[in-house]
């Protein structure tokens, strides 16, 4: 399989990673994500933490069933690292996670009684807002929100604590009452505060 196919391939895994940072009712514990640069053709090399090295064939994308036991074993070992269950059922936490099936040919995470599904990468949208106001990835997690959303006078964001709540600074630009208020309904229940900020915006 060509470089193409792997780059589409190993963007999968970061879509599916993302969905994984969040588990057991409490968002953050020990990083994992794609080693980039790491592992042969067709294999993928998952780091947790600073030591922690676990590799994976990548799954032939045309192939269901073949995309539905890699998540589960990439979700199996995030699990194991992190000590929680991951993704989280939106219903019951701490008794299940999500577990990922084909549907009609589309990658989707489920609840085991099928009363809950949601596609592969929008687990964080399709659950806003956090279990935990206070964890250290709601910055992080407003910011993203934010960002699906092409918002054209969105400049820039960040998080700070406030009497122990988190307070997320967004830079705009022009600035209007319409905007703050949209901004407002977006990030809720976490509070924004939004300033002006002339100049172009760009990705990190």
């Amino acid at each position: 399989m060509g470089p193409r196919k792997d780059d589409r391939r190993l963007r999968f895994v970061d879509t599916v990673l993302y969905d994984l940072a969040f588990g057991g009712g409490i968002d953050g514990g020990v990083g994992v994500m794609r080693r980039p640069g790491a592992g042969a053709p067709g294999m993928v090399v998952i780091q947790s933490g600073e030591e922690g090295r676990h590799e994976l064939a990548l799954p032939d994308v045309a192939i269901p069933d073949a995309i539905v036991r890699f998540v589960a074993e990439l979700q199996t070992h995030v699990i194991e690292v992190q000590g929680e269950l991951r993704p989280a059922c939106p219903k019951h936490p701490h008794t299940h996670p999500l577990a990922c099936g084909a549907i009609d040919d589309e990658i989707l995470w489920v609840r085991p009684d099928g009363g809950w599904r949601g596609p592969i990468g929008q687990y964080d949208e399709l659950n806003w807002p956090p279990t935990d106001l206070g964890a250290e990835i709601v910055p992080d997690r407003v910011f993203n929100r934010l960002a699906r959303r092409e918002i054209e006078e969105f400049r820039e964001a960040h998080g700070e604590r406030r009497d122990g709540r988190w307070v997320v600074c967004v830079g705009v630009w022009p600035m209007s009452d319409e905007i703050t208020t949209r901004l407002r309904q977006i990030a809720a229940p976490v509070d924004i505060e939004v300033y002006p900020q002339p100049g172009q915006w760009h990705a990190a």
